[in-house]
């Protein structure tokens, strides 16, 4: 039986031009998994011990989050996707299946990096106390949270464009 991140791994790059190195990430409320590319096949299967709501849940306590709040997520993150030692191939897609945002599961041709980096420094300026209404954004930690961990692994990963998925594995993480 295919793990059914392999299998998800598999029918996104099956959508995608032949060639295109992808990471397929899974936002589960308690963990994010991904699968990396190793060739033309998908590589070991990587688990990061938080999710979307989990990390809301444990470091943003205020609706929306505080700055501090951002800042001590960063803190806790990067890390971890920096310990991931990935060295992706350039032109490396990710592809975002599971609980995320509908915001963030753009459709193809799917979202540049600065877009993420944009709605996050939106998310920012709500969280120094800029009125959340004026971009009209969810101000929830959740939504807060799976933007920063979407920006952090593009940030660090060097992933320039995100795309999202057909519905994510029906086992849990």
């Amino acid at each position: 039986m295919t793990d059914p991140f392999i299998a998800a791994w598999s029918t996104a790059a099956s959508r995608l031009p032949p060639a295109t190195p992808l990471l397929y990430a899974n936002l589960a409320p308690e963990a994010t998994t991904l699968v990396p590319p190793a060739g033309p096949r998908p590589g070991p299967i990587l688990r990061l011990p938080w999710g979307a709501e989990s990390l809301a849940r444990r470091l943003m306590r205020h609706t929306p989050p505080t700055a501090l709040e951002l800042e001590q997520a960063i803190e806790t993150i990067e890390p971890e996707i920096m310990a991931l030692r990935l060295h992706l191939p350039a032109g490396t897609l990710i592809v975002l299946g599971g609980a995320w945002p509908q915001a963030l599961a753009a459709t193809d041709p799917g979202f540049h990096r600065d877009a993420v980096e944009n709605l996050f420094q939106h998310l920012a300026a709500i969280a120094q106390g800029r009125p959340a209404g004026f971009d009209a954004l969810p101000t929830d930690p959740t939504f807060f949270a799976a933007v920063l961990l979407l920006r952090e692994l593009m940030h660090h990963l060097g992933l320039e464009r995100a795309v999202g998925e057909a519905p994510a594995p029906s086992s849990p993480p």
